[in-house]
């Protein structure tokens, strides 16, 4: 009877180690003050050049399998790992996070602004689709990740990033790449080659100017340029981007919106806080929202039939009756203690879902 019950264990415990790889999509490391590096036994079924990679990997990703903790989607049973079980658990990462607030599959190492360098072997993550190195202190990426054909979202927050490398530009199915907090400067020519890229966060960087070769980015969809202070101009070529829908210009010198950006029929939604409220900003066709509203850009936004979003800021006190001729009109914030009447025309906005006051 002993021999069945051991048996039976044996069984179930294989049966959950298997569940568990079959479902191990990703990192999530807690690492110990005196963590070290994984101890990794020679695998006669990987050649020489592999098992050094994967050592190197584990090196780089500062795995520790000390306490036989679940650092890997399953507990091993064993005190010391292989690199063959190391080989089999990476290949179907989809996710490495090195970020300092992630929430989910994160790399904690001890420090992360120790982390200089990406070595070529993160390139084996043949299916990884994030990655993420925010707070280290990386500058750019091996070659080998233009072979990376899944990795969609590359985050590079306050990393030492001074450019979109050539590296950078050459991974093919990129849609999401984040440099807020980077010491760039400028953006190179080789943004021209991200044809697949939706998102660009620009957030805090230094950069002077958005150069001809961004109309290369085809379907770029949202751009973010908040507090890129050496920011003076928006170029007219913008407009090139049939796709563009979200702009962000917050706390950047630009003072003008350019005529051809404000027929651009693709854009939804602007954020800017110009000296003077673009007064052409009424030609662009399809705006749903358009940031906070002051006294003078409100006068402006009741004449953008269509507007879906509408957020209404402190030192307003009046409404324009005209706000009743939004009919397309979906959410209203009101963030004022200041407004002594709302207009009756309020109830003209049959599309109106949400509508809140706050008194501040």
């Amino acid at each position: 009877m002993k021999k069945i019950y051991i048996a039976l264990f044996i069984a179930v415990a294989f049966s959950l180690c298997i569940q568990s790889i079959s479902g191990f999509k990703g990192i999530k490391i807690s690492m110990p003050n005196d963590a070290q590096g994984i101890r990794l036994k020679f695998s006669p079924k990987l050649s020489e050049d592999q098992n050094t990679q994967m050592q190197n990997l584990a090196n780089f990703l500062r795995f520790s399998d000390k306490g036989r903790e679940n650092y890997y989607g399953i507990s091993f049973f064993s005190d010391i790992a292989t690199t063959w079980d190391l080989y089999e658990k990476l290949a179907d990462i989809d996710e490495l996070d090195f970020g300092r607030n992630a929430n989910f599959m994160t790399v904690s190492p001890i420090i992360v602004d120790e982390v200089t360098q990406v070595p070529p072997e993160i390139c084996l993550l043949s299916n990884l689709k994030k990655l993420d190195l925010q707070g280290t202190r990386v500058s750019d990426l091996p070659s080998c990740v233009q072979n990376l054909k899944k990795l969609k979202y590359l985050g590079l927050r306050a990393t030492e990033f001074t450019e979109i490398s050539e590296n950078i530009s050459k991974i093919p199915n990129l849609k999401t790449l984040i440099l807020d907090r980077c010491p760039v400067k400028e953006l190179s020519a080789n943004v021209a080659n991200l044809k697949n890229l939706e998102y660009l966060e620009l957030d805090e960087t230094h950069i002077s100017q958005l150069p001809p070769q961004i109309t290369g980015m085809s379907k770029l969809r949202e751009l973010h340029c908040y507090s890129c202070n050496f920011l003076h101009t928006l170029p007219t070529y913008l407009a090139e981007l049939k796709n563009l829908e979200i702009l962000y210009l917050t706390n950047t010198h630009i003072e003008a919106l350019p005529d051809e950006v404000s027929r651009m029929p693709s854009l939804k939604e602007l954020t800017e806080d110009f000296t003077s409220p673009p007064e052409n900003i009424v030609n662009l066709p399809n705006l749903e929202e358009w940031g906070h509203m002051d006294e003078q850009r409100l006068r402006l936004a009741v004449k953008i039939p269509s507007l879906k979003r509408l957020h209404i800021s402190s030192n307003i006190k009046t409404i324009p009756s005209e706000l009743g001729d939004l009919h397309n009109l979906q959410e209203l914030d009101i963030w004022s203690e200041n407004i002594q009447e709302i207009p009756e025309s309020i109830g003209a906005l049959k599309s109106l879902k949400k509508t809140r006051y706050w008194q501040i």
